[in-house]
C-alpha cells in the first residue's frame, strides 16, 4: 500500500509555486475558458489537466517552476520512484518485466536503423544511465561516441560522456544522430525541446518516442499522470509538434511492450502496442 503522506514528505509538490499553462505545448492553441480536470497522480500530488481540442494533447494546467524542477531532479525523484514500487521488488537484480519487453522492443526497431546509418556521434537526450544507448551502440559495426544528457545523469556507464542539462536549454554540440526515448512527457516546453534537438543534429536522425494516450481507457490514462510528466501525448500532438520543430517523419510505428492484466487466468500477458516510435530527419 502506498504511503502518500511519506511521498508528500520526499517531494512536496502541493506547496511550491507552480506556473500556469496557457497554450497547448505541442500546437500552441489557446485554452480559451477550457475548464481544468482535477485529480490526483501517482503519488497523491494534486493535479489539474487539459485536453487540447485540436492535437488531443493531455497537459497539467500548471507546472512546477525550473527551481521545482531542479529540485525534483536533483534530489526527490529516485527516492519517490523507489517508494512506489513493490517491495518485493530488487532493481540490483533486474528491471521490471514491462521494462526488459521495451529494451528489447527499442533493440529491434531502432538497432538495424543506427547500424546502417553508423552514426559517428550519439547523443542520448533524457537518458539517465545511459544504458540503453549503451545496448544499441554496440551493435553499430563502429560504436559512436555517446554523449548523454539529463536533468540527473546516473554515471556509471564507462566510455560515455554525461552532461548535467535540460532538453529546453540550448544543446552544446553536435551530433550525427539524437535518441529522445521515454524523454518528451517530462519537458514543460517541447517545441523548444525538439528545436535545440534539430540545432544539435543539423544533418541527422533523431528517435522519439510516447505513449499514444487516445489508445488508452479513462482508467488506464489516470494512471499515467504524474507531476513529473507534465505532457501525456497522442500521435497527433507528436506529429505536430515535430513539425512546427523543423523535423520531417520518416518512419513511424509502434513498439510492443508486455504488460501483465488482471484476469481470471494468472499469470495471463497482454501486449499492448501504444508507444510510438518515431524516425524523424
Amino acid at each position: 500500500m502506498i504511503n502518500y503522506d511519506r511521498l508528500a514528505a520526499i517531494f512536496p509538490y502541493n506547496t511550491l509555486p507552480k506556473v500556469p499553462v496557457l497554450r497547448c505545448p505541442a500546437c500552441h492553441v489557446p485554452r480559451n475558458g477550457q475548464v481544468p480536470v482535477p485529480a490526483l497522480d501517482r503519488c497523491g500530488f494534486a493535479i489539474a489537466t487539459i485536453r487540447c481540442p485540436e492535437c488531443s494533447l493531455l497537459y497539467l494546467h500548471e507546472h512546477l517552476t525550473r527551481d521545482g524542477y531542479v529540485r525534483l531532479y536533483d534530489g526527490a525523484y529516485r527516492s519517490l520512484v523507489a517508494a512506489l514500487r513493490d517491495p518485493a521488488y530488487d532493481p540490483s537484480t533486474a528491471p521490471p518485466p514491462e521494462q526488459c519487453d521495451l529494451r528489447d522492443s527499442y533493440l529491434a526497431m531502432i538497432g538495424p536503423r543506427l547500424r546502417a546509418q553508423a552514426p559517428r556521434t550519439l547523443l542520448d537526450a533524457g537518458g539517465g544511465s545511459g544504458e540503453m544507448t549503451a545496448r544499441l551502440a554496440v551493435l553499430c559495426e563502429a560504436p559512436p561516441a555517446v554523449t548523454v544528457l539529463d536533468p540527473a545523469p546516473d554515471v556509471h556507464m564507462p566510455g560515455m560522456t554525461f552532461v548535467q542539462g535540460y532538453l529546453e536549454d540550448p544543446i552544446v554540440g553536435t551530433f550525427d544522430c539524437a535518441l529522445c526515448l521515454e524523454t518528451l512527457d517530462h519537458v514543460t516546453d517541447p517545441i523548444a525541446a525538439l528545436r535545440h534537438l534539430r540545432d544539435a543534429v543539423p544533418r541527422g536522425t533523431l528517435f522519439v518516442d510516447v505513449i499514444d494516450t487516445d489508445l488508452h481507457t479513462r482508467n488506464k490514462l489516470r494512471r499515467l499522470l504524474k507531476v513529473d510528466h507534465p505532457l501525456n501525448w497522442t500521435r497527433k500532438a507528436l506529429t505536430c509538434a515535430l513539425q512546427r520543430s523543423g523535423w520531417t517523419i520518416r518512419r513511424s510505428g509502434f513498439l510492443r511492450q508486455r504488460l501483465v492484466t488482471r484476469s481470471r487466468v494468472a499469470g495471463l500477458l497482454r501486449h499492448v502496442p501504444d508507444r510510438v516510435l518515431m524516425e524523424c530527419e
